[in-house]
């Protein structure tokens, strides 16, 4: 600190280390959501495969095995159901960007993470206003925003921060945290085991 500098005062300290503390939080909560919707893009890239190529087994089936009555119409049934998962996932992903939205918020995070460091490097006497302004500018450079799951991952993550989080709270972000991260994967491994059912415990083989 230069001679004749008036030490910062309390509500300039404050203002400090709550504009680092709201960088952090959000360059946390925006490289969660680049690993989120590149994991679902991922992901619906799988479904939508796997969909496919039951719908190919399913049809072809009929050449080997022989179906009874409820079972053509399990399969007729899980023929359209397939299919509509098919178009739902390739739309979703479609106009959805996952992969161009990930990018961004990832490019988001390291500006502000870089903001962060230099208004650190400042220390708690630097103009916090010049500081906000460049945040904001960052905020807005990007027309995106994370959701509240990348958020209450990172208060999950770091409850020693944020001790307004109940038990029963937690117990429930968790919860959601979890279905969004195995939505896709479990409905996956529903229609493979329906898939298998229909083929190998209600079909037998046809006759020669």
């Amino acid at each position: 600190m230069s001679v004749g500098t008036s030490p910062p005062t309390s509500i300039h300290v404050a203002l400090y280390d709550t504009l680092i503390r709201a960088m952090k939080e959000t360059t946390r909560s925006r490289f969660k959501a680049h690993k989120r919707l590149q994991s679902l893009d991922r992901k619906l890239t799988w479904l939508t495969a796997l969909a496919s190529s039951y719908v190919v087994i399913i049809t072809v089936a009929p050449n080997y095995l022989t179906y009874t009555d409820s079972t053509k119409s399990l399969s007729d049934f899980l023929t359209v159901a397939l299919s509509i998962i098919i178009l739902v996932s390739s739309l979703l992903q479609f106009a959805s960007q996952n992969g161009v939205t990930a990018e961004q918020h990832h490019r988001c995070a390291l500006e502000i993470n870089e903001i962060r460091r230099e208004l650190e490097f400042a220390g708690s006497a630097a103009d916090v206003s010049q500081f906000l302004a460049h945040y904001n500018v960052a905020l807005q450079k990007y027309s995106i925003n994370h959701e509240d799951i990348d958020y209450d991952r990172v208060r999950l993550e770091r409850r020693h921060e944020h001790p307004e989080i109940t038990r029963f709270e937690a117990s429930v972000l968790t919860f959601k945290i979890f279905l969004s991260d195995y939505v896709v994967p479990i409905t996956m491994i529903i229609l493979t085991v329906v898939v298998l059912y229909l083929i190998f415990h209600m079909s037998k083989p046809a006759l020669i």
